[in-house]
């Protein structure tokens, strides 16, 4: 028999420890995060003022699983909603459930346990990999038992699997990409001289965290309060992250200096033989000089080395990451709406308002301005 227990405080979810990483490694899902590490970094960072509500799935007493979850009093599409929703925000390049074993019983658990509680208007499950078994056993579940909800687009994310030499991968790109990596190469080196390190320690010997900070600072990203300093709480987040990552030996910040001077970087975890490309930023006074580019370079080839199976480029499938790769790893958002009045109006607005809007093009701007996207609160 499953039961569910919830976990309300950071003090409750710091309890199961011993436990995540365990149940993690039995699940053989490789997401970097799902670990304990980088919830309770994330929690160091932006827990703050968030309602936890971690259930823990048990059957027969011994855990199971866990759904990472918290409650939000956010506006969805410009309307009050009580919105329950995995543990992420715009740093978070992926979520999912942790489930070791019986899969469907315990994901039907959980949707029947949500559906019992009152306090919520919307359960908002955004990025979830849909190459993930309990994306499809979800929606599966879902449909089954008439539940009121939709899909939509999340993530799309590309990424490299290394599987040859980096010389045959190279010659693999485009004549024009290649060209246009050369043309950077020779304005860099016009610079002045520049140097890359990689940084996979936090101490007081070679300040990567400030140095970071202030690369971000000077950023064009400054300008839409989207660098790290802008807000407390994320740099909360990377410090915390950063020292416990290094503990575990997955820390890999690359750092561009031109003349002595750090001007670029790319901050990256490896985990479980996979690398993930979680934040860059370099400085706008460097712009003409691409140094975003040449990091992006020395990374990839760096990846061919042979400690490396995977290079997840998280986020967005931006143009310049698709030089590199046209392998995408897609994600879904997942959205089920209270049988209630209000319920069925959320419902409503989002998939045949909205689904209509995004049809007219000359609707769009008003679309926009008074029914903006659900919003993701750091």
């Amino acid at each position: 028999m499953i039961t569910i227990e919830t976990v309300t405080t950071i003090e409750g979810f710091l309890a199961f420890e011993n436990v995540w990483n365990k149940l993690l490694e039995k699940c053989r899902n490789e997401n970097l995060c799902l670990t304990f590490e980088w919830f309770s970094s994330w929690l160091a960072g932006f827990g703050t003022g968030k309602s936890l509500f971690v259930l823990v799935i048990r059957k027969g007493g011994a855990i199971i699983g866990f759904a990472p979850l918290m409650i939000t009093h956010t506006r969805y599409r410009n309307l009050p909603a009580s919105e329950i929703g995995f543990i992420q925000n715009d740093y978070s390049p992926s979520a999912d459930f942790i489930i070791s074993e019986s899969q469907a019983e315990a994901i039907s658990a959980v949707v029947d346990y949500l559906l019992a509680l009152q306090n919520w208007d919307v359960i908002s499950l955004r990025n979830l990999p849909k190459d993930s078994p309990n994306y499809g056993t979800l929606v599966q579940i879902l449909a089954q038992k008439g539940i009121i909800y939709g899909t939509g687009r999340g993530l799309c994310s590309p990424f490299i699997k290394i599987q040859t030499d980096w010389e045959t991968f190279m010659s693999s790109r485009t004549r024009k990409f290649r060209k246009a990596i050369r043309n950077k190469m020779n304005r860099i080196k016009k610079c002045g001289t520049y140097d890359i390190k990689i940084v996979d320690k936090i101490d007081g010997d070679n300040n990567v965290l400030e140095h970071i900070f202030a690369i971000s600072k000077n950023s064009w990203k400054a300008d839409y309060d989207k660098d790290i300093v802008s807000s407390d709480n994320n740099m909360r987040f990377f410090t915390a992250l950063s020292k416990t990552a290094a503990r575990k030996g997955w820390l890999k910040i690359w750092l561009l200096n031109v003349n002595g001077k750090p001007v670029a970087y790319e901050y990256h975890l490896a985990y479980k033989g996979r690398l993930h490309a979680l934040r860059s930023d370099y400085d706008r006074n460097y712009r003409l000089s691409s140094p975003g580019s040449i990091l992006d370079l020395h990374i990839v080839e760096n990846a061919f080395s042979g400690q490396v199976t995977e290079y997840d480029m998280c986020g967005s499938s931006d143009f310049y990451k698709l030089n590199w790769t046209s392998d995408i790893r897609e994600h879904a958002r997942v959205l089920i709406f209270r049988d209630t009045v209000y319920g069925r109006m959320l419902y409503f607005l989002e998939f045949k308002v909205i689904s209509l809007l995004k049809k007219y093009e000359p609707v769009k701007k008003l679309r926009d301005a008074f029914l903006p996207q659900p919003h993701v609160r750091h």
